[in-house]
């Protein structure tokens, strides 16, 4: 970012609502800068377990604030048994030009949380998420454990992020369904990267013949192995928008566990079939038509811009309930 500082400093934390004071206190010590205006649009809570990777989360920071000045939290928490102390790292970038007021672009706060901390850190992210702005938490790793308190997140989290390439839907289930309860908007990265594939299937709809015979295929054949090319949400989508149920899909799908990511679609007289082709998704429509290329939706961050840039998209909803409804499991979705 051009004409942009970099800082970075240490925190004993926990920081709470006086966290601006501290933090201008600061920019005024390292760079001269005295009460920046604010440029950040949104508040983005990170929460990683023990399994999420290790990563240059401030990157992915000063990344995202290309497009969507924010403030970043990453909630990591340490040892439940040692004593109750938070260390913050801080990186802030402002950007500064001759005859403008210095402008703060990002902030980006690493929480390392321990003891009774570690075990309440809804508590420290609460006074840091920005009032009036969009609010984030993107969950990292394995799902909470069935009591979570949603209802408290809610209070000033509206958004929770998850990435079903990354943890199985079957394993969300039970905490997505108390989430919904608690009136949390529901986003899902894989959906993002899932758009391509919509929009081949929405393509191939626009023949109306074929639009017909879509709602009553003779048979799907889906093979994907674990990861971005998952398909479990493109299945719900497509059930829920041509009114299967699960009994009907379960006698149309035969599933394999096989790359590259393929859906072949079975109508009257014709296949139809998507194809992931490296970068890009391939739609064949027919052997007598030429194939059609969309680009495909991998990287992290472009799926992570998509949600925070798209908005809620109430498709999602129609596409996780009915595939949460038809993964077996206890009777939350009855």
């Amino acid at each position: 970012m051009a004409n942009a500082s970099i800082v970075r400093w240490e925190e004993p934390g926990p920081v709470g609502e006086d966290w601006p004071a501290r933090r201008d206190e600061q920019l005024a010590r390292q760079l001269g800068v005295v009460r920046p205006a604010t440029a950040t649009v949104l508040t983005l809570i990170l929460w990683l377990d023990a399994s999420a990777p290790l990563e240059n989360w401030s990157q992915l920071a000063q990344d995202l604030a290309q497009g969507h000045p924010s403030r970043v939290v990453v909630i990591h928490p340490g040892d439940p048994a040692g004593p109750p102390i938070c260390p913050v790292t801080v990186v802030a970038t402002v950007r500064q030009r001759a005859g403008v007021h210095p402008l703060l672009f990002s902030e980006f706060l690493y929480l390392r949380p321990e003891g009774t901390l570690a075990t309440h850190w809804i508590d420290l992210v609460q006074p840091l998420v920005m009032a009036d702005l969009p609010s984030y938490l993107w969950w990292v790793g394995l799902p909470p454990a069935a009591d979570f308190p949603w209802e408290l997140l809610r209070a000033g989290i509206a958004h929770l992020i998850i990435d079903s390439s990354q943890v199985e839907l079957s394993r969300w289930r039970s905490a997505l369904w108390r989430a919904w309860a608690a009136q949390m908007r529901l986003e899902d990265l894989q959906w993002q990267r899932l758009r391509p594939w919509r929009m081949a299937l929405a393509d191939l709809a626009d023949d109306p013949e074929r639009r017909q015979a879509l709602r009553r295929p003779e048979s799907l054949e889906a093979s994907w192995e674990a990861g971005e090319d998952d398909l479990t949400l493109l299945l719900g989508w497509l059930a829920a928008r041509l009114n299967w149920s699960r009994a009907s899909l379960a006698e149309l799908l035969v599933r394999r566990q096989t790359n590259p990511a393929t859906l072949a679609v079975h109508l009257p007289g014709e296949t139809a079939t998507l194809r992931r082709r490296g970068p890009q998704l391939e739609l064949c429509p027919d052997p007598k038509e030429p194939p059609r290329l969309y680009p495909a939706v991998s990287n992290r961050l472009s799926a992570l811009r998509d949600v925070l840039s798209r908005g809620h998209d109430p498709l999602l909803d129609q596409a996780l309930e009915w595939a949460l409804r038809a993964i077996p499991g206890d009777r939350l979705a009855d």
